[in-house]
């Protein structure tokens, strides 16, 4: 991790050299600089003279590219795909400045539960982020996040889209893009799609299979504060269902024979 005056400098030139691609796109003017800007001069400024990155300041750090991405909606389709890959490059670059912040690891192991987030905890293999490929409906899926969000828009010209987005974050947001209709009964398929992808991903990665097993019967919990439908919200609140299918998987495989792997 860098130290927090060179993560703020790196971000920022990271930032200007993000806007200065932007003003040069055409349908873009001076707002969707300044629109940049004071959100990461804002967020500097709360940086000045504190002792140690807060966990909210992480967190409007790590919001900086769904504001990128603000942008697409606002100015449409025809920017999308460029701006798309600027907010990817600028999660690279959060990642290489901050990933590593005091206070932000949120894999713990106590009174038999395993909290997880983050991919390159001990536990990361939990997650829908783990760089573990898929393979359902006849073709491969880069994660099970990539999978899921695709589901939103089955059938679309816009799954295959987010089937091909660079990174799991980039595609959990292009899932959650406003300008596209998702499907009419995606509230009542979400759980079931998202138990197909973790099923998928701890039936064709062994390896894997044997790290959800050797969890045994401890609870398993994704921490996150932004999430209190799949993640318990941070604080004990939410419904964990992400961690609810994670338990049922592992209870359909400690049931049946070992699977072969299809990849």
């Amino acid at each position: 991790m860098m130290p927090e005056d060179d993560a703020v400098d790196a971000l920022e030139r990271g930032v200007k050299a993000l806007v200065a691609d932007l003003g040069a796109m055409k349908g873009l003017n001076g707002s969707a600089y300044e629109t940049v800007c004071v959100a990461l001069r804002t967020l500097a400024s709360r940086y000045a003279g504190c002792a140690r990155v807060s966990r909210r300041m992480v967190a409007q750090v790590y919001g900086l590219p769904d504001l990128i991405l603000g942008i697409v909606d606002r100015y449409g389709p025809a920017v999308g795909p460029v701006l798309v890959n600027k907010a990817a490059e600028l999660d690279d670059l959060i990642i290489a400045c901050f990933v590593d912040m005091p206070g932000q690891e949120a894999t713990s192991v106590s009174n038999s539960a395993i909290l997880f987030r983050s991919t390159k905890d001990e536990y990361g293999f939990l997650s829908n982020f783990s760089p573990h490929s898929i393979e359902l409906k006849g073709k491969v899926w880069p994660t099970a996040e990539h999978y899921f969000q695709a589901q939103k828009f089955s059938g679309t010209p816009y799954e295959d889209v987010i089937r091909t987005a660079s990174s799991p974050m980039i595609a959990a947001r292009l899932g959650r893009t406003r300008q596209i209709q998702i499907r009419r009964d995606w509230e009542s398929v979400k759980d079931t799609v998202m138990y197909e992808a973790v099923l998928a991903k701890f039936r064709q990665h062994p390896s894997l299979r044997e790290k959800l097993l050797a969890t045994g019967d401890a609870l398993l919990v994704e921490h996150s504060k932004r999430d209190r439908y799949w993640g318990n919200g941070g604080d004990g609140l939410g419904k964990n269902r992400l961690g609810q299918i994670l338990m049922q998987v592992r209870e359909e495989l400690q049931s049946k024979p070992r699977a072969r792997a299809t990849r």
